[in-house]
């Protein structure tokens, strides 16, 4: 039996749809958690989250929902204080912008600290979204992880800083020597700021459409720093593109009514999780990603699309 941890942010999340106040289960690693334990065969893997909830009435709306949605709580550690929180605002297009409330998030890092990862289980498939600092933690005491998605990595450092350039560099090269991060995940802004953070040439949006031989060569770049096999760049309603040694794959996205973009990435994190673990081609783990981080943009809310894997292999059948 194979484990999969998800580590990162556990949240609630708050909307006002219609007028009317609604609130989800959300979190990065959250919604990537439920997708797998949702798609994954369940003799071959068990799915596992990582991460923290409060002692407030946020924390008991997360319990209670981790409880229904058939969460594994073994690795979810109740912290005292404010569980993570998020206003979601969507506008006429289903584009969200997020208003991170205030919450105890920094007692991740300890709660991490605390962790012996050498009691989940032999080679522990994780994958991570948060930041660098959380990611040198989980790779002291892992030599891999399966996956990372880069966006909190960059999230507190400036890319025309001389001084948070030099710093994020110095971090890097501690936390990555010697050590391997299979599959990245991440869209062209982040991508191009982390290219700029390392101290390479950022593409633009422009030449990167134009010219995949110089993308993939930037690419190329980004991989090496990461000893990675596979770099997935998330394209929003264009598509997705996925880069390994040899070849760039390219998927478009589903032509689908947008509600909600809110999970979308994690969606697609999850759909290409899903298909490189069951050994698909990278076309493939490609094709389960575009498809489910679409279909996820048809509901509001991180967590709502109710989908098999006969009925996601029947989409994808379908491209």
């Amino acid at each position: 039996m194979k484990k999969i941890y998800c580590i990162g942010s556990i949240n609630q999340d708050n909307y006002q749809i219609d007028s009317e106040n609604h609130i989800f289960l959300g979190g990065s690693a959250c919604n990537t958690a439920f997708f797998l334990n949702t798609l994954m065969e369940k003799d071959k893997f068990s799915v596992f989250l990582v991460g923290i909830v409060g002692t407030d009435s946020e924390g008991d709306f997360i319990n209670s929902q981790l409880e229904k949605k058939g969460f594994n709580l073994k690795y979810i550690e109740k912290i005292v204080g404010r569980s993570g929180s998020n206003q979601i605002y969507v506008d006429i297009n289903g584009e969200r912008r997020i208003a991170r409330l205030k919450s105890n998030s920094a007692a991740l890092k300890k709660y991490l600290q605390s962790l012996d990862f050498q009691e989940m289980g032999e080679n522990p498939l994780v994958h991570y979204k948060g930041d660098l600092q959380n990611l040198s933690i989980i790779l002291k005491k892992l030599n891999e992880i399966l996956s990372c998605d880069i966006s909190g990595l960059i999230h507190n450092f400036d890319e025309t800083s001389s001084h948070d350039i030099a710093e994020f560099k110095k971090i890097m090269i501690n936390v990555l020597q010697r050590k391997k991060i299979h599959i990245l995940f991440g869209n062209h802004e982040e991508f191009n700021k982390l290219s700029t953070l390392l101290g390479e040439n950022p593409i633009s949006f422009e030449k990167w459409q134009k010219n995949i031989t110089l993308l993939q060569n930037n690419m190329c770049i980004l991989r090496s720093y990461f000893n990675a096999d596979v770099i997935a760049l998330k394209q929003g309603r264009i598509g997705a593109k996925v880069f390994d040694s040899n070849i760039a794959y390219v998927s478009a996205a589903l032509s689908v009514d947008v509600k909600d973009s809110t999970g979308a990435g994690d969606a697609f994190n999850a759909g290409f999780l899903f298909g490189y673990l069951s050994d698909f081609s990278l076309k493939k783990c490609l094709e389960y990603a575009t498809v489910l981080g679409s279909l996820n943009c048809t509901q509001f809310g991180g967590q709502s699309l109710k989908i098999s894997v006969k009925e996601l292999n029947n989409f994808v059948k379908n491209l």
